[in-house]
């Protein structure tokens, strides 16, 4: 054997005799490491590896205050205009739901929960509708988010233990002595222990005020509008869920489309409304949202669904195709007769 071959056969033997050395570093390194509580747990079966994907039922941003305007009809609401640590800008809306734990001054560091579940809004900068707010200067760290019956988080990262000495109450300062399975709840706490999930035993637990979500039942008959008598809209009466309202008249647009006054029969139907007029978008409850000139009608987390028809803005009132409130709203039977408007959720 010359002294070439010689040569490549040792460097051949000297590079598997590394690789395997390598290796078994690897895998000495790997049995001995501790993996951190907040590590995925790997595994064939089906069901635990679902379990491992939860999400918070809240979002939440921190920033310094750098504006606060009037908004909304009549300036009721607040828009709130954050700075946060990255240079980004942020607003929200405050409302007469929004859980404000201090008073909000231009200058204070704050963070800011919202629905994480609710489509945004794509304007620059980002909108959000706050549900809670708290100063990051007082005392303990901040959460929301819906908690079980094992008062454990949805995203699965906190267990609540409630002491004598958490103070417990609604958003409105009452004590609360209910059950908190599925409320979500704000809650201000200071330590947490080092297990999975985390467990704290909070100072206050806030229980929050939630719009009525629409549901839709399971086999529920498909809802009917049926036009007995088209003319005369200035003159018919508004007969809804068996009751008289008062409601600004129907019209028949050019295309022939029956539009109807949204926020009167909404309300008469017992849903809330928020009107934002920088992009000209009503929410209905926390999971109904539409905009003026846009065909794309939001319900929860389904895809937006097209009427045909979108919403119009006439003489400051926004109007939507009757069918809005089949399609979406999901009120039971519409019946458009000679002299009456009947709406029956």
């Amino acid at each position: 054997m010359n002294d070439k071959i010689r040569k490549v056969l040792l460097s051949s033997m000297s590079v598997a005799a590394i690789s395997l050395l390598s290796s078994t570093v690897s895998l000495a390194s790997t049995e001995n490491t501790i993996m951190p509580i907040s590590a995925p747990i790997i595994t064939d079966n089906t069901d635990a590896a679902q379990e491992q994907v939860k999400a918070s039922h809240y979002a939440s941003f921190t920033g310094t205050i750098q504006e606060i305007a009037d908004h909304g009809q009549d300036g009721a609401f607040k828009l709130v205009t954050v700075t946060t640590a990255d240079g980004g800008i942020n607003n929200f809306v405050v409302t007469d739901k929004t859980y404000v734990m201090d008073e909000l001054v231009v200058g204070s560091e704050i963070i800011a929960f919202y629905d994480a579940n609710l489509p945004v809004i794509m304007i620059y900068p980002p909108q959000y509708s706050a549900i809670a707010i708290a100063n990051v200067s007082n005392d303990g760290s901040f959460m929301a988010d819906r908690f079980d019956e094992n008062l454990i988080s949805a995203d699965g990262s906190l267990k609540l233990h409630i002491s004598d000495e958490t103070e417990v109450v609604t958003q409105d300062g009452e004590v609360f002595e209910g059950d908190f399975t599925n409320r979500s709840l704000f809650i201000q706490y200071q330590k947490v222990a080092l297990s999975y999930p985390g467990q704290t035993t909070p100072s206050r637990v806030v229980v929050l005020n939630e719009k009525d979500v629409i549901a839709i039942p399971e086999n529920a008959e498909e809802p009917t509008i049926n036009f007995i008598d088209l003319n005369g809209m200035e003159n018919k009466q508004w007969l809804i869920n068996g009751e008289l309202v008062t409601a600004p008249s129907a019209f028949i647009d050019e295309q022939g489309v029956m539009m109807v006054p949204v926020r009167a029969l909404a309300e008469a139907l017992g849903h809330e409304l928020t009107w934002e007029a920088d992009s000209k978008t009503i929410r209905i409850g926390r999971a109904i949202s539409l905009q003026v000139g846009q065909d794309n009608y939001i319900f929860a987390r389904m895809a937006p669904i097209q009427l045909g028809t979108a919403p119009a803005l006439v003489d400051g009132l926004t109007y939507v195709p009757v069918s809005f409130f089949t399609e979406v709203i999901r009120a039971k039977e519409i019946i458009v007769d000679t002299d009456q408007i009947v709406i029956q959720q």
